[in-house]
């Protein structure tokens, strides 16, 4: 299965097929003589996002841009720099 999915891939990018294509269709190649069922596909791709850290990832953006819009971000590196900019390496920034 792995000879078939390189030799595949190889294959197609050889033939000028862009990369992402050619993952695509290599991959579709080995679902197909693999026999494995259509709804494996949707069900494997969705399963992916139920990680509990994929869902923070957003959470964490957010949170950073309400900091950056609210003027906090600002006093907090102020509040840093007057604590620790005196020691060398204080403010790592």
């Amino acid at each position: 299965m792995g000879l078939v999915l390189a030799g595949s891939f190889a294959f197609f990018l050889l033939l000028g097929v862009p990369v992402g294509l050619a993952i695509g269709v290599s991959g579709l190649l080995i679902v197909f003589l693999n026999g494995f069922p259509l709804e494996m596909i949707p069900q494997t791709m969705f399963s992916g996002n139920e990680s509990f850290a994929l869902v923070a990832v957003p959470f964490f953006v957010l949170a950073g841009d309400i900091l950056a819009k609210g003027g906090i971000s600002e006093r907090i590196i102020a509040f840093a720099e007057a604590t620790l900019g005196r020691f060398r390496g204080g403010l790592s920034i």
